[in-house]
């Protein structure tokens, strides 16, 4: 029943190893002897299967089917172009965020920044220790237009009394001022509408 399930390869280990086995005693010499038997058939079987994959190859490199010939190429092309994709394009808009490649603009703290028209700001990348204007540093794009909250200087995100928490909002938040030091070389994820740094200069990206 199992040779029929298998190659004539693999059929031919069964039937071999059934037979190791029917034939076994229990002496400490008889299974030594088993053993190799059975290592010995299974290390034909790899052997007899490596010729048949390679007969396979060299079949088809004599085919006259490009694609016989060009198959495996093919498929590791393949594989590797999935793979990077994978990597590299799981979240294409996340992508091109993070490479900025939507915009960016660069501040030294001596105005406000806003973002085209229809776009915000979504990441800023502290280049020295920053502080944002208690009045507009960091507009956030709340509740009223995406459903969603960020931290920011006009209101806090986030801020239900801890333990009334719903779905769409958590507790304990607290607005950003003046006072609050965002230090050198960390980014930060949101949207707003305008940044206005108080002190230190700052890389922003501009998204969707």
């Amino acid at each position: 029943m199992l040779g029929k399930l298998f190659s004539g390869g693999a059929a031919d280990l069964i039937k071999g190893v059934g037979g190791v086995i029917d034939n076994l005693h229990t002496s400490s010499e008889e299974k030594l002897a088993a053993e190799n038997k059975i290592k010995q058939l299974i290390a034909n079987y790899e052997v007899e299967m490596e010729k048949n994959v390679t007969s396979r190859w060299k079949a088809d490199m004599n085919s006259d089917s490009w694609l016989s010939k060009n198959v495996r190429p093919l498929v590791l092309i393949f594989l590797v172009v999935c793979t990077m994709l994978l990597i590299m394009g799981i979240n294409s808009t996340e992508v091109s965020y993070g490479f900025g490649q939507m915009g960016s603009m660069f501040n030294d703290g001596a105005a406000a920044m806003t973002p085209p028209t229809d776009k915000v700001f979504v990441a800023i990348t502290m280049l020295s220790d920053c502080t944002f204007d208690s009045s507009g540093g960091l507009k956030a794009s709340n509740a009223s237009t995406t459903g969603l909250e960020y931290i920011g200087t006009q209101a806090a995100a986030h801020n239900l009394s801890v333990g009334s928490e719903t779905t769409a909002s958590g507790g304990g938040g607290l607005q950003v001022d003046v006072s609050n030091t965002f230090p050198k070389g960390i980014t930060i994820y949101g949207r707003w509408t305008e940044i206005d740094p108080a002190s230190g200069t700052c890389i922003a990206y501009i998204g969707d």
